[in-house]
């Protein structure tokens, strides 16, 4: 073999040597010194895209290679939908069998820790999750903590199924049982002095507030307990004290609490630096951080990944305003921004170091991780030293500031003073107002009993209408029957005849009105030059109407009618002609021989629609005995009926009221004038276009 030969395969050994050196994962092994271990190094990850895969899938020897091994610290992926699969190899090299693994990422969505069972055949599943009750966990802890049970002098495989909307941070930490305990003790020991010294410094402030009424510490207050609550639900105390069973809520909480925290920030940054005036945008810029914390508060509710990307932009934006305002406030000379402003650079050094973290662009560790909580701790502190300095200068101004308050108590009290005279005017024209309304409402109620007699009036003019023609066929059946008379005597077909007439027009009249107001006819509209049809209608009607005496001058057109145009509309020939039957016929029955009634017809330029050019008013005006004022608003009434001479109709009651459903059907209007013994005139309006 040649030295060519023999240097190419050294090589291809020594390359296949270093890949197998790259790619494979160290056994983490546990022996009796191990109280503690790190397993960012040894663990393997497997990126799922889809989250398809099962623990089935991801432990065949087909995906055996698929994981790669991680390098560096714990991993951090940033934000991102995407399924990551761990893998960690354990050897117990000592007697003890039981192990803690701890993820400490509290706000994870979903994990599920796949371990062997102890013949090595199955698989051990422990799913939670801040997205699963807290009570579904495998230990009752605000960190994932998970079983490992591995027995002496064996090797075990776990896999670790992570997903979430959030960060897609990995800290993995393997722990024996002593340790473990020793560990959660500190780990809460240090949450409970930072929470201790927040709540001691919220309650400390709120005294302040309570003895100087200064509305600054309010709003830092506020913000601290919106920060104390930030923190509780980044770090998992929340969901394992307050909420344990709120899923949906705990997984929103964190969100919440930070837009809270960054309008309460903007209220206390406004209040404290008292730029108006000093600043032009100021009100501008503070409405707007409110309003974008608030509108995240909306998303939050139906999208919590839009809502998380949107806050990290808000916060950003929130506390670039107000460092932005602090700055121009120290410039001018306000003192106590020198804190306020140190306390925000502070703060905002914090937030980007956690969001840089969160993103993966920073190595993960306890620093980095909670950079945004612990600068808030410093920010807290600092804060608490412009509010002492703001009310050392307060103090320093304190008498100019009591005559200033003087000044505006008397502006106050003569305020009040006009406020009381001013509401003592508006509740005597209330009252005035409510006496009239009860007159009103009075009157009406008088008006609808008499409507409501009017309307049993008609139902027993109806009952008696329907009856006596009912009871007279049945008399002159049974008579003819019993041969009393003969039944083809003409007098009495002549009767029956008319008695026939009355029910049919009655139940026509009753059907139609019906039809009409439930919407369930149908009009057959058609143009119509206006001035034609006039003159048909009254070449329809002129022998009906003079052959009682009456006369029937030809139709006058009234107004300004368009030159060289003509007036058309658009109407239902047959419903027109009810109508006009209607309105001849109680014309005709008041109007005494020798009297007249004519048709007289107006146009009008303009009309509220657009589509139409105008309106013609169509009046029918005779001289008969006239309406009784009394009457004359409830002619067009369904049901009104008035027996007697001063009615304006005998019949049924119900022609004018179909008349008034037909107008309409034509968007057209219909009213009625009359002088008792001068004559009633009936009016009615219909759309048209000129052409």
């Amino acid at each position: 073999m040649g030295k060519t030969a023999i240097f190419t395969a050294f090589i291809l050994f020594a390359l296949l040597l270093f890949s197998s050196a790259v790619s494979a994962a160290e056994t983490v092994p546990l022996d009796g010194t191990t109280d503690e271990k790190d397993l960012s190094p040894y663990i393997e990850i497997l990126p799922d895209e889809n989250g398809e895969w099962t623990i089935e899938d991801v432990s065949s020897a087909g995906f055996h290679d698929e994981f790669e091994l991680n390098r560096g610290g714990a991993p951090s992926f940033g934000y991102t939908e995407t399924v990551y699969w761990v893998r960690v190899r354990l050897e117990n090299r000592s007697d003890y069998s039981n192990w803690r693994i701890e993820l400490d990422n509290p706000p994870m969505d979903r994990a599920d820790f796949y371990s062997p069972t102890l013949d090595a055949t199955t698989w051990n599943v422990e799913r939670t999750g801040d997205l699963r009750p807290f009570h579904e966990r495998p230990f009752i802890n605000r960190q994932f903590i998970f079983p490992v049970e591995i027995p002496e002098g064996e090797e075990r495989i776990f896999y670790l199924r992570l997903e979430s909307e959030g960060a897609m941070q990995i800290p993995l930490t393997l722990y024996n049982q002593q340790r473990f305990i020793q560990h959660t003790q500190v780990d809460y020991l240090i949450f409970g002095l930072f929470i201790g010294l927040a709540v001691v410094m919220a309650l400390y402030n709120l005294f302040i507030y309570v003895s100087l009424r200064e509305r600054s510490y309010l709003y830092y207050v506020l913000f601290i307990v919106a920060n104390i609550f930030t923190l509780l639900a980044f770090s998992g105390l929340a969901y394992q004290y307050l909420w344990p069973e709120a899923v949906w809520w705990n997984n929103r909480s964190i969100i919440f609490f930070m837009a809270t925290a960054n309008i309460f920030a903007v209220f206390f940054a406004r209040n404290f630096l008292e730029a108006e005036g000093v600043v032009p945008w100021e009100k501008k810029g503070f409405i707007g951080a409110v309003v974008a914390n608030a509108a995240i508060l909306a998303v939050l509710a139906f999208s919590y990944p839009l809502a998380l990307d949107l806050i990290v932009l808000a916060s950003l934006i929130t506390v670039a305003i107000i460092i932005t305002m602090a700055y121009k406030m120290l410039r001018s000379g306000f003192r106590p921004a020198r804190f306020f402003f140190a306390a925000w650079i502070v703060f905002i050094i914090g937030v980007f170091v956690s969001v840089f973290t969160d993103l993966g662009l920073l190595p993960f560790s306890f620093i980095t991780k909670y950079a945004w909580q612990l600068t808030t701790a410093v920010e807290l502190v600092l804060l608490s030293f412009a509010l002492a300095d703001k009310i050392n200068t307060i103090k320093q101004e304190k008498k100019e500031a009591q005559a200033e308050v003087y000044r505006h108590q008397q502006r106050m009290n003569d305020f009040l003073r006009k406020q009381n005279e001013r509401l003592e005017e508006k509740v005597k024209e209330r009252t005035e107002k409510l006496t009239k309304s009860n007159e009103t409402l009075n009157k009406r109620n008088t008006e609808l009993q008499k409507a409501e007699r009017f309307r049993v009036e008609l139902l027993t003019n109806i009952s008696h209408e329907l009856g006596t023609p009912m009871t007279y066929l049945q008399s002159y059946v049974q008579t003819a029957r019993e041969g009393i008379i003969d039944a083809n005597d003409e007098k009495f077909l002549m009767t029956v005849e008319s008695k026939v007439k009355l029910l049919d027009r009655l139940i026509h009249d009753l059907f139609e009105l019906v039809k009409l107001e439930s919407g369930k006819i149908s009009m057959m509209l058609e143009t119509v030059d206006v001035t034609d049809w006039i003159q048909d209608i009254h070449c329809h009607f002129r022998q009906d109407v003079e052959k009682g005496g009456i006369r029937f001058p030809e139709p006058s057109f009234d107004g300004q009618l368009p030159a060289d145009q003509d007036v058309l509309a658009a109407v239902d020939r047959t419903r027109m002609l009810q109508v006009f039957t209607n309105l001849f016929y109680n014309a005709v029955k008041h109007t005494p021989e020798g009297g007249s009634i004519s048709i007289v017809v107006k146009v009008d330029q303009g009309h509220t629609d657009p589509d139409f050019d105008g309106t013609a008013v169509i009046e029918i005006r005779d001289t008969g005995e006239g309406i009784d004022p009394d009457f004359l608003p409830h002619i067009f009434e369904r049901f009104f009926h008035k027996a007697d001479r001063n009615a304006v109709s005998s019949g049924t009651g119900l022609g004018l009221a179909i008349t008034k459903e037909i107008i309409s059907y034509h968007r057209g209007e219909i009213w009625a004038e009359s002088v008792q013994g001068s004559g009633t005139s009936v009016y009615f309006t219909l759309p048209v276009i000129f052409e």
